[in-house]
């Protein structure tokens, strides 16, 4: 994380520390206790103009506390009660993502809560943030060593398969593509419909499946983002809407003719999804 960080915090002129942390253990789960780090990293990192982002730990008793703390913006007291609930964005009403928050901090809370984290946040409006994850103490003898472990047979059964996904959040944009590349599918990112279009136009392929976040940048919906490329293209493709806002349901008006998964997405659904559609192809033209 410090080698993948590091560059973007010096291009913006911050001093970038990270604790040497080596002989500390944590029990927890290796891919998403790096999402919650990630996400504390890349907000400091967004938020801050000048000073320093610092990604701490200490153990305390039975604990170990994770930290990354700022220098920046800070969070508003009235903000704070509400920073980790779905779909809260800070004075963003378009949505960009240089102005403020997305579904970011509302995955974390999820996330922390699934694995029994304690979140904390500690902010002062104009002087900073600190943002803390707490963390089970591991034993260093339960540590699974490296080693060649076989894939489950599933793994490459959806291989060559042609997805679009699109989502304004690229964090999100990229798990997925690493995901649904894993399985062996061809993936057709995009942020944007305009980009959408764009990437499917240039590379002169469609997709089998469209894979689409359900609120976009501009007021965009994903039913809109879908219709569009489906526009585009000249016929109906099996799409599913992705979202972190739990008061969208699948017999919402519009929702309805697709099916939703919520954020964060289970693999298992969405494979199932995906093969489903795969099930759904003509033979005709196999001999």
């Amino acid at each position: 994380m410090e080698n993948d960080y590091r560059p973007e915090a010096e291009q913006k002129g911050l001093s970038f520390a990270v604790d040497n942390c080596s002989d500390l253990v944590v029990r927890s789960d290796t891919i998403l206790l790096e999402r919650i780090l990630r996400n504390f990293v890349s907000n400091a990192i967004r938020y801050t103009n000048a000073g320093s982002v610092h990604l701490t730990t200490r153990q305390e008793g039975d604990r170990i506390a994770i930290a990354m703390k700022d220098t920046g913006l800070g969070i508003p007291q009235e903000k704070q009660g509400v920073i980790f609930d779905e779909y809260v964005q800070l004075d963003n009403p378009e949505r960009d993502r240089d102005k403020g928050l997305g579904l970011g901090l509302a995955i974390v809370s999820r996330i922390s809560q699934l694995l029994g984290h304690e979140l904390q946040l500690n902010s002062l409006e104009g002087e900073g943030s600190e943002f803390t994850v707490y963390v089970p103490v591991g034993d260093n003898a339960n540590i699974k060593q490296p080693g060649a472990t076989a894939l489950p047979e599933f793994n490459q059964d959806l291989q060559g398969m042609r997805v679009l996904v699109i989502d304004d959040e690229k964090a999100i944009l990229d798990a997925l593509k690493v995901l649904l590349v894993g399985w062996g599918c061809e993936v057709i990112t995009a942020e944007t419909v305009a980009e959408a279009r764009q990437e499917l136009q240039g590379h002169n392929i469609e997709p089998e499946a469209i894979l689409s976040d359900y609120r976009l940048r501009e007021n965009i919906n994903g039913i809109e983002a879908i219709k569009a490329v489906e526009a585009m293209l000249g016929r109906e493709i099996p799409a599913l809407l992705i979202t972190g806002d739990m008061n969208v349901e699948p017999q919402d008006e519009g929702v309805n003719e697709y099916r939703v998964l919520h954020k964060p997405v289970q693999p298992a659904r969405l494979r199932a999804f995906l093969k489903h559609v795969q099930g759904q192809k003509s033979p005709s033209n196999e001999t």
